[in-house]
């Protein structure tokens, strides 16, 4: 997505301050505002300022991913693989994740998301909901938490 937004918006700044037919598309670009909009009532953008202001938008997806995983400063995190034998820190702290705290399975999931590993991601939900029926089954005390934060892990991935 960012490389064809990034061409898109080349294409478009090119055309508009480069090529000797750029008043043609920005005639036809405060034509369609005006006749098509919904917005038609406030004054025509500039085509070159609205393209890269929606291009800018990409980095709040980047930005929220990365407020998801990144571990806070305060925070120790081991990033070996961990085994049943040791005490490995996998829970950490993000900006998002103050109270409670993040887990590197879910953190790789947001990542993954956000870079369109659909091979990674692809079977995340069916997981989750897994997790959260074998909860529900369990019923062990607390476990109406449990299931909603499984849920609530996917809908906030939705976002990224």
């Amino acid at each position: 997505n960012y490389a064809s937004d990034s061409a898109f918006l080349g294409t478009v700044l090119h055309d508009v301050h480069v090529c000797d037919d750029g008043y043609e598309l920005v005639a036809a670009w405060r034509s369609l505002w005006m006749s098509k909009s919904v917005f038609k009532f406030l004054p025509c953008p500039s085509l070159s300022v609205l393209c890269a202001l929606i291009w800018s938008t990409n980095f709040f997806q980047l930005a929220y991913t990365l407020a998801e995983s990144w571990p806070l400063p305060s925070e120790e995190v081991d990033y070996e693989v961990a085994n049943t034998g040791n005490d490995y820190n996998t829970r950490y702290r993000t900006l998002l994740h103050q109270h409670e705290p993040q887990n590197h399975g879910a953190a790789l999931m947001i990542l993954a998301e956000t870079n369109g590993m659909e091979t990674v991601v692809r079977e995340d939900l069916a997981y989750a909901l897994e997790k959260a029926r074998a909860e529900l089954e369990a019923a062990t005390k607390g476990h109406e938490e449990r299931c909603l934060m499984h849920v609530m892990s996917q809908v906030r991935r939705g976002f990224a």
